[in-house]
């Protein structure tokens, strides 16, 4: 059928009713209220994407508001991803500025999740930053960015990865769903400059949409979009 009425019975007693739902879809229905609609698709504004950021400068990161459909409240959680590990902050406006001397020399990748009272929505795309103590970016030798291919996509069980490398370096590709979380990591160990070709298995992951982004140690990181299907 291409939809359906749906009947939902609560553990408190709650019995909540909808009719005419449209099949093939993800949906929240919040008891007593019904359908919860997250916030709209919003993207990251600054700082641009690959950007190197001197240790004698705050870094702002900033992203466009969130909408949400239903009226409600928004509120961010924003992902940062670094030389020091994963680390979260929570925010009520579209923007966060990080003091000068935060972290370490390194590459940075950061996601932002926005939030009503009951559904997530993650930003379009991840977006990267060089930070810490650099002065330029001739400071930072074999910093070139990585290039990716990936197919099929959509895939089923297995995808394949083709990658160039700009200098000699350890290379590993994560699985990231949409709220952010690495759902698999896999080390391809120390390749050679040069072109590399490689397979990734989806065989345990859900179905549904996420980011391959693979990072050396020697590069920044690079994403691509991948839909996994039964």
């Amino acid at each position: 059928e291409t939809s359906a009425d749906v009947t939902v019975r609560w553990p408190s007693g709650q019995v909540d009713v909808v009719n005419d739902v449209a099949r093939n879809q993800d949906l929240t229905l919040v008891e007593g209220v019904g359908f919860n609609a997250p916030p709209e698709p919003f993207a990251l504004l600054s700082p641009a994407d690959n950007t190197v950021i001197l240790d004698t400068e705050p870094i702002p990161l900033v992203w466009e508001a969130a909408t949400d459909p239903d009226g409600d409240p928004v509120a961010y959680t924003v992902l940062l991803y670094g030389p020091n590990g994963d680390q979260t902050y929570e925010v009520t406006e579209p923007e966060l500025t990080l003091p000068p001397e935060f972290g370490d020399r390194g590459a940075y990748s950061w996601v932002v999740i926005a939030r009503d009272a009951y559904s997530p929505r993650t930003s379009l795309d991840p977006f990267h930053f060089t930070g810490g103590s650099v002065a330029n970016e001739a400071e930072l030798p074999g910093r070139a960015p990585l290039t990716m291919d990936v197919w099929p996509n959509p895939t089923r069980d297995v995808a394949t990865l083709r990658f160039d490398l700009p200098v000699r370096q350890e290379v590993f590709v994560e699985v990231v769903d949409v709220l952010g979380r690495t759902v698999q990591a896999t080390g391809f160990g120390v390749r050679a400059q040069g072109s590399h070709t490689e397979t990734i298995s989806f065989a345990g992951i859900t179905a549904g949409l996420y980011v391959l982004r693979l990072t050396g140690s020697r590069s920044g990181p690079t994403t691509r979009r991948i839909v996994r299907v039964r």
